[in-house]
């Protein structure tokens, strides 16, 4: 069943459920009452990170801007590193800088490309960061960047 298909149960709290299980894009066609609720977006970003994309904005029903949980954050880039690009640019915020200039994160996201494209990304993120606001974001994401390299680079040789 696709949920868009059916608009009598996008405000179906069950329904929505049931379908973001089986394609956490489906998130896109419910209600905003329904991705308001942990479980439903949790559950759509477990299937699918890029799911992120849905909630930006909106504040779950415990009072959370999505974007701004870890919880939610982290689960978004491990299921799918390109989420990473989707918060990048809450890392700004000084309390945010666990996304992008984050080494767990980052490890996580580039093991899940070739040719280290998620630390490419957070490098060119970096270069176009004010060098004389950003400076400690920037310093963050650098050294994330180079702990994750050497650490993927003694996975080669191991």
């Amino acid at each position: 069943m696709k949920i868009k298909e059916y608009p009598q149960f996008q405000d179906d709290d069950e329904i929505g459920l049931l379908a973001v299980e089986q394609n956490g894009l489906a998130i896109e066609h419910l209600s905003e009452r329904v991705k308001k609720i942990w479980k439903v977006a949790f559950s759509a970003l477990l299937e699918n990170g890029m799911a992120l994309q849905f909630l930006m904005g909106l504040s779950s029903e415990r009072g959370t801007l999505y974007e701004r949980s870890w919880t939610i954050g982290e689960t978004a880039i491990r299921q799918n590193w390109e989420a990473l690009k989707l918060l990048a640019p809450y890392s700004s915020h000084p309390k945010n800088t666990y996304y992008i200039g984050n080494y767990s994160i980052l490890k996580h996201a580039a093991k899940q490309t070739q040719n280290r494209e998620a630390l490419k990304f957070a490098q060119e993120y970096a270069n176009k960061l004010d060098k004389n606001t950003q400076k400690e974001l920037i310093e963050q994401i650098e050294k994330s960047i180079k702990a994750v390299n050497k650490h993927l680079d003694n996975e080669i040789k191991n």
